[in-house]
């Protein structure tokens, strides 16, 4: 029996002794722990792994727009777009909940309309 604390890296992947470096970015936990135990399988003769969660992250987000406090909040690396928008106070009277951008780098990677969010639940 060994026990291993693995970090996963900045480019994504985790290095797991005697297996190798496994990519793990954009995986759910579920799909992390299936692809592990299946690397560990088919190398490793008669090998079981068990996966848990350690620290999770914080991540730097930039709110900005008609929010009430508009500005750079640290968030938890699983925070979703009405999570930062919670922690900026929230958008101001003259602001519209159509039109919310996720952007990375300058690029639009993602739009969410809250009321459909808040009506339909998409």
């Amino acid at each position: 029996n060994e026990t291993y604390t693995l970090v996963v890296s900045r480019d994504g992947t985790i290095d797991v002794p005697k297996v190798g470096p496994i990519a793990v970015a954009g995986l759910t936990f579920r799909e992390l722990k299936a692809s592990i135990a299946q690397r560990a399988k088919t190398q490793m003769i008669g090998v079981s792994s068990h996966v848990t969660l350690g620290t999770l992250r914080s991540i730097l987000v930039f709110v900005m727009g008609d929010v009430v406090r508009p500005g750079s909040y640290t968030v938890s690396s699983l925070s979703t777009l009405t999570n930062a928008l919670f922690t900026s106070g929230g958008v101001t009277t003259v602001g519209s909940l159509r039109e919310i951008h996720l952007k990375r780098r300058g690029v639009t990677v993602t739009r969410l309309d809250f009321y459909d969010l808040l009506l339909k639940g998409e």
